[in-house]
C-alpha cells in the first residue's frame, strides 16, 4: 500500500489540489481532507499502487501550487520492505529532507525494489548509509525535518533512534513509519477528516449501481463510490464493499480507515470491466442477484450484536475474530463471556510468538498487539464493566464519520 500527508497553508484551494492529484495513474486513489490548526488543512492519500506515480504526483502539486508546503510519502511493500520520502516544497525547487528505504532482514538491497525520487535533490547530505537501511536519514537530515514541520529536534532524534533497526517494525501496518509519524504529529489514520474522497477512477461504478443495482434490491441504500450501505446503519453497518458483503461493528476501535473486509462474506461475483456504465450493466445485475441470494440472508442472520457474536464464534480460530467477539459481548454487558474470550486470545497469541510456522499474516507485532489489546481490555472489565462498555460505545461518532454515514440512527 501507499500512503501520504501533504500540509497546505492557510487560505489554500483545496479542491484545486485535489484537481492535481486527480491525474489519470494505476490504482485507485483516495484521498481524505483534514482540519489542522491555524487553518492549515492536511490531505491524506491512500492507494494499493506502490509504484512511483504517487510520488510524482507529490512532486507535481509541491511545485505548482504556492499553498502547498510539505509531503511525507510511505510506501508498505510487505514482505520487500517499506520507504519513506519527506519533500520540502517551500522553495522553487523540491527537495527531499529525509528518505529512508528500509529492507527486510536477511533480503540484500539488490533484491528489492530500487528507491523511489531518487531524482528529487536531496536538502542535505546523505548521513551514513548501508545496504539495508537508509538512503538520507543523517543528522542534518533530522534537523531539517524539524525544521520543515516545526518540531522539537528531540522528538525526532528520539525516533530515529527507535528505528536504528527498522526491519523489526516491518511486519504490522504503518510500523515502520509509526516513531515518525509520532513525532511530526501525523496521524495513521485522522478521525477528524470525512469520508475520502475518491480520485480516480471515476464515478463509474456509482452510477452503473444507481441505474441498474438499486432498482431491484429492496429496502434502502446509501450508495457511495464502491460501497453499498444497508440502512438504517446501526451499531453494525452492512455494506457491499468490493464484491463482499461486509458486517463493519462501529464500536471496535480501529487503526485503519476503510471497511473492516478481512473477514468479510465473499459474493462470488465475476470479473467485469466498468469503464462505461453500459459495459458495467451485466456486473450490475449479477450484483444485485448476489445480494439478494446471499448478502441479504447474511445481513439478517448476523448483522445484530448477537448475530455477529455467532458469526465470530464460528471463526473462532481466527484471533482476530475472537478479539471482534470479545468486544462485541463486552457491547452486549455479557462481562464473564468476554472475560473468557479475552483469556482465550491470550492463550492462543502467545505460543504462536514463538511458532515459525504461524501463518505470514500473524507477525511477532500483530500478535503481541493483539495480546496487548486484550490485556487493555480485561483490565478495563476489572476496574469498571459499564465504563468498558462506554468505551467502546465512543468510537461510534468517529467510526460513522470515517466511513460518511449518518451521525446517528
Amino acid at each position: 500500500m501507499g500512503a501520504a500527508w501533504i500540509d497546505l497553508r492557510p487560505g489554500a484551494d483545496v479542491d484545486a489540489a485535489l484537481d492535481v492529484l486527480r491525474a489519470d495513474g494505476p490504482g485507485v486513489l483516495y484521498a481524505r481532507v483534514v482540519p489542522l490548526d491555524d487553518g492549515w488543512q492536511r490531505i491524506e492519500l491512500s492507494t494499493g499502487d506502490v509504484g512511483p506515480e504517487l510520488g510524482d504526483l507529490l512532486v507535481t502539486l509541491l511545485q505548482t501550487s504556492e499553498h502547498a508546503v510539505r509531503a511525507f510519502l510511505a510506501y508498505d511493500y510487505d514482505e520487500s520492505g517499506a520507504e519513506q520520502i519527506v519533500l520540502d516544497g517551500r522553495a522553487a525547487t523540491v527537495t527531499r529532507v529525509q528518505h529512508v528505504r528500509i529492507h527486510p532482514f536477511g533480503l540484500a538491497a539488490a533484491a528489492t525494489e530500487p528507491p523511489v525520487l531518487l531524482d528529487v535533490p536531496a536538502a542535505v547530505a546523505p548521513g551514513r548509509t548501508w545496504g539495508r537501511g537508509q538512503v538520507l536519514n543523517g543528522p542534518e537530515s533530522v534537523a531539517a525535518l524539524a525544521d520543515l514541520y516545526g518540531v522539537p529536534p528531540e522528538d525526532l532524534k528520539r525516533a530515529r533512534r527507535r528505528t536504528r533497526r527498522p526491519g523489526r517494525l516491518l511486519g504490522v501496518t504503518g510500523g515502520p513509519f509509526a516513531p515518525w509519524l509520532d513525532a511530526l504529529a501525523i496521524a495513521w489514520t485522522a478521525s477528524t477528516g470525512g469520508r475520502p474522497i475518491k480520485l480516480r477512477p471515476g464515478p463509474v461504478w456509482r452510477e452503473a449501481v444507481v441505474k441498474y443495482a438499486l432498482p431491484s434490491l429492496p429496502g434502502r441504500w446509501l450508495v457511495f463510490d464502491e460501497e453499498l450501505v444497508a440502512e438504517p446503519v446501526g451499531l453494525i453497518a452492512r455494506a457491499i464493499v468490493q464484491g463482499q458483503a461486509v458486517l463493519h461493528p462501529l464500536y471496535l476501535p480501529t487503526g485503519f480507515p476503510g471497511w473492516r473486509v478481512h473477514d468479510a462474506l465473499d459474493l462470488r461475483l465475476p470479473r467485469t470491466s466498468l469503464a462505461t456504465r453500459e459495459e458495467a450493466e451485466p456486473a450490475m445485475r449479477h450484483l444485485a442477484a448476489a445480494i439478494r441470494a446471499r448478502a441479504l440472508p447474511h445481513f439478517a442472520t448476523h448483522g445484530t450484536l448477537s448475530g455477529y457474536v455467532e458469526y465470530c464464534r464460528a471463526g473462532a480460530s481466527d484471533p482476530y475474530r475472537l478479539h471482534a467477539q470479545a468486544l462485541t459481548e463486552i457491547v452486549l454487558e455479557r462481562f464473564d463471556d468476554a472475560r473468557a474470550s479475552l483469556d482465550t486470545i491470550t492463550s492462543m497469541v502467545v505460543p504462536r510468538l514463538y511458532d515459525r510456522t504461524r501463518p505470514a499474516g500473524l507477525g511477532p507485532a500483530r500478535l503481541s498487539g493483539l495480546a496487548a489489546e486484550a490485556d487493555h481490555w480485561r483490565r478495563r472489565l476489572a476496574e469498571d464493566e459499564l465504563g468498558a462498555q462506554a468505551d467502546l460505545l465512543a468510537n461510534v461518532p468517529a467510526q460513522r464519520r470515517r466511513l460518511g454515514l449518518p451521525s446517528a440512527l
